[in-house]
Order: C-alpha cells, then sequence, then structure tokens
C-alpha cells in the first residue's frame, strides 16, 4: 500500500462552525491568476540585456564574467559568498552594483542553486556543441596536526546543465574535466541560454579540529565552488551512424552480407594493400578476410581442426590471444594451444600457416633476498618494432620484497609484494631470447589519428573527436564499440557491443536527431527506438500512469496525445506531465462536519467503487501526528476502520474521532494499492 502523498487536512472546533471557506474551483482560479501575473511583470518589465550590448554570436567564444545586465533573478542568480575553496576570499566585480555572483580574476564562482544568463544571436538553424572550460573538480585540503607538514585532500563534483529559452537543453554535465560537449538545438535569432549549476560538492560532513580541542564545522559548505572560465559553442560534430557490412548471426560460414556468419566479438586486425580486412575470429580459431562490399572468406583455420600447419582451413588454431597485419602483407599471430604451449605463427596471404616457435619461455631473474629463480612466461603479444622486426611479450607475476615506506613516523619496512611484469623476446631459429623486463602491458593499445578522432575506453568505449585541443564530443553517441579499425581513407568500421557478431560501417549522418524524454509525477514514458533517428524514422511515445489516481495530463509542446507518433526534425526534449486526479465522488464532505453528543468529531468521507483507502491521522498543533485515539469508529457501518486505516464505500461513511479540548485536527490521506 502506498500514499499518493496528498493529504486533506480539517479543524473540528467545539463550536462547530467551519466559517466561509472559498470553493476549491474558485481557490484554484485565483492561484492561477497570481501566477499569470508575475509571469506577466517579469516578461515586460526585467528582461536581461547583452552585457556588451549585444548579443554573443553563435558559433563563438563567451567568457564567463560577460553573462547579462539585469540584476538578480534577472541575468544571474547569486548567494552573495565570498570565501572560495582552501579559504581564498574573490571580490565582487566592479561595474555591477549590487551583483551577488564574485569572480577569481576574469573568472566567475559559483555553487550550488546559482545560474548565469547570457544573450546569444544564433546564425543559422542548427545543432551545436557546447565547451564549459572551468577550473575542475573543486578541492579541498585539510593540513593535518600530526604528522606536521602533512595534509588530506578531499575532491567533490560539480554538476551543471543549460537551458535555452527557459527550456532545459542538455543533460546534467558532471564537470569533472575542464570540458564537455553536449549537443544544442538552436534556431537562427536571439536565444536565452542559462548556466545552471546543479550541485556542487559542499564537504559539510567533514570535520576539523578547532583551537579549543572541539571538533567543529566551521570550514564547512560555504568554502566550496568552483571557477567558470568560459563557454564555447560551435556547429556539432555529425554523429558516425553503424551500417551493416557483413554477418549478424552466429556461427561459421563464409557470404556476402548476412549470409555471411561470424563468431562473438571478432576483432578487427587490419587493411590488407588491396583494401580487403582481416579479421580474428576468435570463437571460431579463424582468421578472415571481408572486403569492402561484405564479401566474408575464411584466410585460415576453422572450428574443430586440428591444431597443425596448413594452408586455409586445413590449418588449426588454438585460442588466438592476439594477430596483427605486418606492413608486408602477412599475419603474425600469438596462440594458446593448452595450459602448458604457446605458438607464434606466420599467415600468409594465401592462407599458408607456419609455426615460428612454439613452447612456453623461462626467464631467469633475481631478487636480492631470494636468490635466482626461474619464471614461466606466458605469452600474450606481438609487439611491431620501428626496425621493422617484432617481438612477442607475456606477463608474468611473482613476489618480491620490496621496501614498503609507511610514513613518517613508521618509516620503512621489507615487505612482500605480488608484482607483475612484462617480458619481450626476440624469435632466433625457433628460440626465444630474452630482450628486456618492462612493466605490464596496456589493456587495449591506444588508437588516436591525426585529424582529431580518438578511440575512447570505459564504461563507454566509442570514438570521440577531439579538435581543436581541449574541445571534445562524441562522434558515435550510440555504439558502444568493442573493435574498431579505420582503414586509409579514413572510413571506420567496427563491432559493437549491440550486435557482436556483425562487422559494421560507421557512416556520417547530418541529419540524424534524438529524443530525450523526461517524466513528472507518477508515471512512466516509453519510447521507442532510445537512440538516434533519421527525420524519416517514427518514434513511437506512450505514457503510462503508475497508480489508478495517476492520469497524464499532457506533453511539455502542448500536445496531449497518447500514445503519440512523431518524428524528429532536430533534437527535442519532451516532458510528460502526470497529476493525481480523483474520480468522483470521493473525498471529504465539508458540509457535513459535525460534533457528536459524546464529543466525539464526526466526519463525511465520501467513497466509491472499489473502496477507497485513507490514513486517519490527528494533531493538536498540527507538527506531532499520531492515530487516532481509542474509540474511533465508523459509523452506519458503510466503512471499516483498523490500524488507522480507514476504507471508504459508497455513498458516505461517518468517521468519529473522540477528543478531548477545543479543536482536533485530523488528516485524511488517500492510499493506492
Amino acid at each position: 500500500m502506498t500514499s499518493d502523498s496528498i493529504s486533506i487536512h480539517w479543524k473540528s472546533i467545539r463550536e462547530d462552525r467551519l466559517g466561509s471557506q472559498v470553493p476549491r474551483a474558485h481557490r484554484r482560479l485565483g492561484w492561477i491568476r497570481i501566477l499569470l501575473w508575475v509571469g506577466w511583470a517579469v516578461n515586460v518589465v526585467a528582461q536581461p540585456t547583452p552585457y556588451l550590448g549585444t548579443p554573443h554570436p553563435v558559433p563563438g567564444l563567451i567568457e564567463a564574467e560577460h553573462y547579462d545586465l539585469g540584476g538578480e533573478g534577472v541575468a544571474y542568480h547569486g548567494l552573495g559568498l565570498l570565501t572560495t575553496n582552501s579559504g581564498v576570499k574573490v571580490k565582487f566585480p566592479t561595474g555591477r552594483p549590487g551583483d551577488a555572483i564574485p569572480q577569481s580574476w576574469s573568472n566567475v564562482v559559483l555553487r550550488t542553486g546559482e545560474w548565469l544568463n547570457f544573450s546569444v544571436q544564433c546564425q543559422r538553424d542548427g545543432h551545436y556543441s557546447l565547451q564549459v572550460k572551468a577550473s575542475g573538480i573543486p578541492s579541498y585540503q585539510e593540513r593535518n596536526s600530526w604528522p606536521p607538514d602533512t595534509f588530506n585532500t578531499y575532491t567533490g563534483e560539480a554538476r551543471v546543465h543549460f537551458d535555452v529559452d527557459g527550456q532545459r537543453a542538455t543533460e546534467e554535465i558532471h564537470l569533472e574535466r575542464q570540458d564537455f560537449c553536449p549537443r544544442i538545438w538552436m534556431s537562427a535569432g536571439p536565444h536565452q541560454v542559462r548556466l545552471v549549476v546543479d550541485l556542487v560538492s559542499d564537504f559539510f560532513e567533514h570535520r576539523w579540529v578547532d583551537d579549543t580541542g572541539w571538533w567543529t564545522y566551521e570550514n564547512g559548505w560555504p568554502w566550496f565552488s568552483f571557477v567558470l572560465d568560459s563557454i564555447q559553442l560551435r556547429p556539432a560534430l555529425a554523429p558516425l551512424f553503424a551500417t551493416p557490412v557483413a554477418g549478424g548471426q552466429n556461427g561459421f560460414q563464409d557470404g556476402t552480407g548476412n549470409e555471411a556468419q561470424l563468431g562473438a566479438f571478432p576483432l578487427l586486425i587490419g587493411e590488407q594493400p588491396d583494401g580487403d580486412l582481416v579479421v580474428q575470429d576468435t570463437a571460431n580459431a579463424a582468421l578472415r578476410v571481408i572486403s569492402r562490399d561484405g564479401h566474408v572468406r575464411t584466410l585460415a583455420g576453422a572450428p574443430g581442426s586440428p591444431l597443425e600447419d596448413g594452408v586455409g582451413s586445413a590449418a588449426g588454431f588454438g585460442n588466438l590471444l592476439h594477430t596483427v597485419l605486418v606492413p608486408e602483407g602477412h599475419l603474425l599471430t600469438v596462440e594458446s594451444d593448452g595450459i602448458r604451449s604457446d605458438r607464434v605463427r606466420r599467415v600468409e596471404l594465401d592462407g599458408t600457416v607456419t609455426t615460428l616457435y612454439r613452447g612456453r619461455p623461462e626467464i631467469t631473474v633475481s631478487n636480492a633476498f631470494e636468490g635466482t629463480t626461474n619464471v614461466v612466461v606466458p605469452l600474450s603479444r606481438v609487439i611491431l618494432l620501428s626496425s621493422g622486426k617484432f617481438r612477442v611479450a607475456g606477463e608474468y607475476t611473482r613476489d618480491e620484497l620490496t621496501l614498503v615506506y609507511h610514513g613518517w613516523p613508521d618509516g620503512g619496512s621489507l615487505e612482500y609484494l605480488t608484482v607483475t611484469r612484462c617480458a619481450s623476446f626476440d624469435l632466433m631459429g625457433g628460440v626465444a631470447t630474452l630482450a628486456e623486463i618492462g612493466p605490464p602491458l596496456p589493456l587495449a593499445e591506444p588508437q588516436e589519428w591525426s585529424d582529431g578522432y580518438r578511440r575512447e575506453s570505459g564504461l563507454h568505449p566509442g570514438i570521440i573527436y577531439k579538435d581543436p585541443a581541449g574541445f571534445m564530443e562524441s562522434a558515435t553517441p550510440d555504439a558502444h564499440l568493442a573493435s574498431v579499425l579505420r582503414a586509409r581513407d579514413g572510413t571506420f568500421f567496427c563491432v559493437s557491443l549491440h550486435n557482436s557478431r556483425q562487422i559494421c560501417r560507421l557512416d556520417p549522418s547530418p541529419n540524424a536527431s534524438r529524443l530525450v524524454v523526461e517524466s513528472i509525477g507518477k508515471g512512466t514514458i516509453s519510447a521507442t527506438p532510445a537512440r538516434m533517428v533519421q527525420p524519416d524514422e517514427e518514434i513511437v511515445l506512450e505514457a503510462q500512469p503508475a497508480t489508478r489516481f495517476s492520469q497524464f495530463l499532457g506533453w511539455s509542446d502542448g500536445s496531449t496525445e497518447n500514445p503519440r507518433t512523431l518524428r524528429l526534425p532536430h533534437d527535442i526534449r519532451l516532458t510528460g506531465t502526470f497529476g493525481l486526479v480523483y474520480p468522483e465522488p470521493i473525498g471529504v464532505r465539508g458540509d457535513k462536519l459535525q460534533i457528536g453528543a459524546d464529543r466525539s468529531f464526526q466526519m463525511g468521507v465520501v467513497g466509491s467503487d472499489p473502496p477507497y483507502k485513507y490514513r486517519v491521522m490527528v494533531s493538536r498543533d498540527l507538527v506531532h501526528w499520531n492515530p487516532p485515539p481509542a474509540g474511533t469508529t465508523v459509523l452506519f457501518r458503510t466503512g471499516l476502520y483498523s490500524k488507522d486505516v480507514l476504507t471508504a464505500t459508497s455513498p458516505i461513511t461517518w468517521l468519529s474521532v473522540p477528543y478531548i479540548g477545543s479543536w482536533l485536527y485530523v488528516s485524511l490521506e488517500v492510499l493506492d494499492e
């Protein structure tokens, strides 16, 4: 049983006089009139004006301190706090009488709840990427009383969003770095762009010791802020859309397009001199070649083939760990054929497979405290050298006796630590000769291209565009990529996490747009598809109330259609609003409030089918609410009361609550099942 969070309060007075009460409809109308009057006053009287006399041009760079003129609540909202991180005091800017937004040099210092308004003039319709340049995440250094000259550093976060013309235009932006680029749609002409600070970490939970030895919160939240430098807008990059080239079904079969079958998560290795793509089909223990028109053929290997050298599918691979394409066109592979042996193979353009090394190398390592020991190194990587030669490498772990420094005054101590090392080998006549020992191998080889594109790893791997330096936006906003290859002509090919058995080409789509849907109230909204779409693709929205008291009231653009089908001419943000609407008749009969002969408080409750449930609470001071006292009853047996819950049925149920004194407040909270 849940509550819909609406309570109806009635006051019982001993004289049994309700007094004059404004009808509900009239009260609602009066409130609407007030809201409309306030909005009219703001729009007519208090308009922000550009700081430099003319709106900032878009595309362009906007310095943070050049926010609009117009005063508090119109051009900005500030808290008027001067002390910032680490106790640094900033100043209010000159030339802005009464300004409550402080500055640090030519930058602006902002805190939670503050906002800045910028008047802009957009040159043309379009999507714009936005860069926020700031000082980074808020942080604070606390000097320790012991040991001396040591510090604890606390770091937090800053989150902001942007509104355009009073409507939210971006998601919440986490300013963990100095740049972030959401897409904003703006038509040609004047606009109001507002930066709103949603959160700056306050660190109020950290306590410091004052001079008296007591814990204090003196250095609390007013110290914490972040420094905003500038905002830059430029035309947004056309997103790259995944276009299927080959594969899609699990299996092992050559063919063209979706007739071809690949194993899960094939790896794109490189581009052959003739433009074909080489793929490591790990799940099928094979190397495949894919032409630009989507034809798949097997170069070497096949599921179940014996681990032997040979040509084409007659050759067999073990577990393929790594494959590289050398400039001459042949391939080098590292594979494991069991828990005791590794292989390094060479694969020619015609599919001939030759073993260069088989085994698992051992190296001799020494430790001043343990002496000399032999360590087996499992191979995992081929490394191409600038000289044209190659090395194979692997990692091993061992316990090393190491001096560990624990800090003053403990000093250091000798401890055994498990460490990981990389060993690389030259292959000479089938023998692996140790070349060097170094740090662990990187998890993935970095991929970065000279024109500003870069492969991004992490929680949402994809491709980002970073040009000019510091300005970054996603090139693949909907494609989380497991493998990426860029051909010599600049075309991207990929395997996505969405379809791990398909090779796709990434094509720019200038007309793609995104729909962002939010909801207010008790309800959910389903939208398909949940990705960027082309202008001719339909999206279906359906608002679904979450409770029997919820009702869908409409969309933020004025439409009440539900379900709704629409196409996107550009990025659109829609909000669906749900309200609590009770069917009639239900609620409290205000004209039937009575005082019983036994000094009980009697109230008429209108129910309906199916029964409605109310949580009954009473109070004498509107602060301390409690269940009704013993003796509370339901009259005429048209309802049930037990454990502070009243179940009312039609047409009228009377609730009798005993009380002592001259008044009693009763709260009826409608519950939903």
